[in-house]
């Protein structure tokens, strides 16, 4: 009576015939598979990209950027030494949340950074004879709650380069060679001065921030730190994976046009911060300032001379005399407002 049913009975000849497949393949074959409509085959998988991966992947990528920039990876517990934390005024976990059972009495807390660790690496290289070392490492580190935070961080000691016999004098590390290395990795970013990052050199340090989202510290390695680890001019850099904004990177068409190159020698009082003058230029909101940065400052005693440089490009024609010296004009006018003048 049910017209969505058959009930068939197999020729006891007919063998190959053992379930329903075999019946709906037996009936196509007689129908013929040539009068059938052909239709595309829809296949549709749930999209399954999470949050989870998407950190998965990002690390990864941040990982194998850092290794194709010279760093090598170092691999540590998440456990530390409550004594060496103290000693060098870094909070460490509540006693209530603290390890009841440690291992052993060196991994008796859990990890506030990862530097300290980074830095015991260094100084093992360095006993094994190794000029310049480059390390990072990524991970859980805890704050004093026990809450996770997932950090990575990076150190550099030493040499710029490794030896080469054609490179007589290899040039130590700088400030100015860590942040461009920070730099490749990560992308843009944003340095504002801070004095108070724990092991810290108090006159070469700074947050960082990206898209205005402060995500970690660049600094060079406090010279009593340094002395305690036995080990040369080191810079330091840490950054939280989780704070650092997803971002996709869309490919933009070539500019063709040529750019134009202008610098600016502008006098400064020995206070001025350059990152006002920065967001004074930047409010101008001049599309043909491709980017500027400085590029010297000299004392001239009361006062600093500090010379940037302007990269300027139009999309659509090659910039006049005249309209580049409108774009310095209009620079200038506005740094007036913070007694900024020209040199």
């Amino acid at each position: 009576n049910n017209k969505d049913n058959l009930k068939l009975t197999i020729p006891p000849f007919r063998h190959d015939l053992s379930n329903k497949y075999d019946i709906a393949e037996e009936i196509l074959r007689v129908y013929g598979i040539d009068t059938l409509t052909s239709k595309p085959l829809i296949f549709a998988e749930k999209n399954r990209i999470n949050k989870t991966i998407k950190k998965i992947d990002y690390l990864k990528n941040i990982r194998q950027k850092a290794v194709a920039n010279g760093f090598f990876e170092t691999l540590h517990f998440v456990f530390d030494s409550k004594e060496r934390y103290k000693k060098y005024n870094i909070p460490v976990v509540a006693n209530n949340k603290d390890i009841l059972n440690p291992i052993v009495n060196d991994l008796d807390t859990l990890r506030q950074t990862t530097i300290l660790q980074l830095l015991e690496a260094v100084k093992l290289n360095k006993n094994n004879g190794y000029k310049k070392i480059a390390l990072f490492t990524s991970g859980s580190v805890y704050n004093e709650k026990r809450e996770e935070l997932n950090k990575i961080g990076f150190v550099w000691s030493g040499n710029q380069y490794k030896e080469n016999i054609n490179h007589n004098k290899n040039k130590k590390v700088d400030f100015a060679f860590f942040v461009e290395k920070l730099g490749l990795i990560f992308g843009d970013f944003e340095l504002i001065e801070e004095k108070n990052i724990i092991l810290a050199h108090p006159y070469q340090s700074a947050k960082v921030l990206i898209d205005g989202i402060e995500v970690g510290f660049i600094a060079k390695l406090h010279p009593k730190v340094a002395k305690d680890f036995e080990i040369d001019d080191t810079f330091i850099a840490e950054f939280d994976l989780d704070l650092i904004p997803d971002k996709n990177h869309k490919a933009e068409d070539i500019v063709k046009i040529q750019k134009s190159t202008r610098d600016l020698s502008l006098l400064v009082d020995k206070n001025q911060n350059y990152n006002e003058i920065k967001k004074a230029i930047d409010s101008l909101e001049i599309i043909e300032i491709i980017e500027f940065y400085p590029i010297d400052i000299f004392d001239l005693g009361d006062k600093n001379s500090l010379t940037l440089r302007f990269i300027l490009q139009n999309s659509q024609k090659s910039l006049t005399d005249e309209e580049i010296n409108d774009i310095i004009t209009k620079i200038i006018e506005k740094v007036k407002d913070l007694g900024v003048e020209l040199r």
